[in-house]
């Protein structure tokens, strides 16, 4: 069975998906829930994968690292990251393939290993690093229309 067509819309189709769920991830906020080191907790606003976090910046000046060199490294540069207002910030890690959420200070406190390809964090998994406090969060994506 020939369905004439079928190949070219359904590339289309999954373009016009593509670029929706991009634009859906730039218009997306995750809210972070019930973490025991309660300073993550909180909305966090979606940011471009090319900005910097301020706490990521700030850690890689105190480990003597290029800061802009090793966003680089470790972001894709194409998934977005997330910002609290007090710095914490959510990012994906294109090395370990994990999510992160680190403290206004850069310290990483939470990851969940996601290879979804998603360009928002997963809402459960989390364990938590040495220095954080159980329990681990929940995370929940915030459509913004």
């Amino acid at each position: 069975v020939q369905v004439l067509g079928a190949g070219s819309s359904f590339a289309c189709s999954m373009k016009i998906w593509k670029a929706a769920a991009a634009s859906m991830a730039q218009s997306s906020s995750v809210q972070v829930l019930g973490a025991g080191s309660r300073v993550v907790n909180g909305l966090y606003a979606s940011r471009p994968a090319t900005q910097i976090p301020s706490g990521f910046a700030a850690t890689c000046r105190q480990m003597g690292w290029d800061s802009a060199q090793t966003w680089k490294k470790l972001s894709d540069q194409k998934r977005p990251w997330y910002e609290k207002t007090d710095g914490s910030y959510v990012y994906w890690n294109t090395q370990d393939h994990k999510w992160w959420i680190d403290g206004p200070d850069g310290a990483g406190l939470y990851v969940v290993r996601d290879d979804s390809g998603s360009s928002v964090p997963p809402g459960k998994g989390w364990t938590a690093l040495s220095g954080a406090q159980q329990p681990v969060p929940t995370v929940e994506i915030k459509e913004e229309l």
